[in-house]
C-alpha cells in the first residue's frame, strides 16, 4: 500500500472538501479528526473515512454548516442538537462546551443528538486532557451500525458502542483508553479488507455464528461482528 505524510494526507483531505464547497473551518476540524487518527496509528478512523464524508455528503446525509444548537442548559450541563451536520465538528463543540461548564462546576456532562459518525474518540477525550481534566466520552450510533452480534446470536443487533477517556499526567503524555465493546472497531476490518489480508480469528462470524478470517468478501456494515 502506498505511504503518505501527515502533510499530504491534510492537503488531499482539505483539496477533497474545497472542491465539495466545505468551509475552511469545518474541514480543518475534519480533517484533522481524520489525520490525527492515522498519526496516532489508528487507521481504521484516519482517512479511509474521507470517501464516506463524501458519499454522505452527496447523499444529503451529513448537512454542512449546521448549527450545533443548545436545547437544554444549567450552569453544569448541556443538551446539544447537532442537526445532522459534520461529527467531529459537533463533538468537537460538545467537549468545549463541557471544558468550559467543568470549569465552574468541576464536572459537566454534555449530551448531543443528531450527531454524524465522529471518529476517535479518543481524540475528544485528550481535548479535555490537554485542558488538565478527565475526559470521558460514549457513542451509542443512535440505534444505527448494528452489526455487532449479542453473545450467541448470528446477525448485527447492536453498535459497536464505543468508550473513551483521557486522564492528565503532569509533564507527560496523557493515560487514554479509546475502545469499542465488540472485538473490535468496524473500520479495523475495512483496513483488513483494502489490505486483502485475512482477519484474526475471533474478529467475525459468518452467517451460521462460525468464526472467519475472510475479510475481502464481508461487508463490514452488513455482516456481524462478535461480540
Amino acid at each position: 500500500m502506498p505511504n503518505f505524510t501527515a502533510k499530504e494526507l491534510t492537503e488531499i483531505c482539505r483539496s477533497v472538501f474545497q472542491k465539495l464547497n466545505i468551509s475552511r473551518a469545518e474541514a480543518e476540524v475534519v480533517t484533522k479528526s481524520m489525520v490525527d487518527a492515522n498519526r496516532v496509528g489508528h487507521d481504521s478512523h484516519g482517512v479511509i473515512h474521507l470517501p464516506k464524508y463524501v458519499r454522505e455528503l452527496e447523499e444529503g446525509l451529513i448537512q454542512p454548516g449546521a448549527p450545533t444548537e443548545t436545547l437544554h442548559e444549567s450552569v453544569s450541563i448541556a443538551v446539544l442538537d447537532g442537526h445532522w451536520g459534520f461529527g467531529p465538528v459537533i463533538a468537537t463543540r460538545a467537549v468545549e462546551v463541557a471544558i468550559q461548564k467543568a470549569k465552574q462546576t468541576d464536572i459537566s456532562p454534555v449530551a448531543v443528538s443528531r450527531c454524524n459518525e465522529a471518529g476517535r474518540l479518543g481524540g475528544y477525550a485528550c481535548l479535555a486532557a490537554d485542558a488538565e481534566m478527565i475526559g470521558l466520552l460514549m457513542a451509542n450510533d443512535h440505534g444505527g451500525g448494528t452489526c455487532v452480534a449479542p453473545h450467541g446470536g448470528v446477525e448485527g443487533r447492536l453498535s459497536t458502542n464505543p468508550i473513551a477517556w483521557a486522564v492528565p499526567i503532569g509533564g507527560q503524555d496523557p493515560i487514554v483508553l479509546d475502545m469499542s465493546t465488540s472485538i473490535v472497531a468496524s473500520g479495523k476490518i475495512r483496513v483488513k479488507q483494502h489490505q486483502n489480508a485475512a482477519l484474526p480469528h475471533g474478529w467475525l462470524i459468518d452467517g451460521a455464528g462460525a468464526s472467519t478470517t475472510n475479510a475481502i468478501d464481508t461487508d463490514v456494515f452488513g455482516d456481524t461482528v462478535k461480540p
